[in-house]
């Protein structure tokens, strides 16, 4: 039933993006997990760090602020529902 329920969220936050704005967002997020993914690969992620806040600042300009607002309402339903599962979970263990 949770499970059902985050589903039909993310399918409602998911309708009302354009899918340009997914494919953009899914884009950036692609190259940069890639070039972090290579960077725990090659155990580097310290050595890398400064260039990777680099690259998820460039990442965020380029989006612009419409994208961070997105983002930062889908984080939001994400973290509430998250919330909202362990208490239920909680309450029924």
């Amino acid at each position: 039933m949770l499970k059902s329920l985050l589903t039909q969220l993310v399918l409602g936050v998911e309708s009302k993006i354009s899918t340009c704005l997914l494919a953009q967002v899914a884009a950036e997020a692609a190259g940069f997990g890639a070039a972090l993914a290579m960077d725990f690969a090659t155990n580097t992620v310290e050595q890398n760090e400064r260039e990777r806040a680099s690259q998820l600042r460039l990442v965020i300009e380029r989006l612009g602020p419409a994208y961070v607002k997105v983002c930062v309402g889908v984080v939001s339903v994400c973290a509430f529902m998250c919330v909202f599962v362990c208490v239920c979970e909680h309450l029924y263990v």
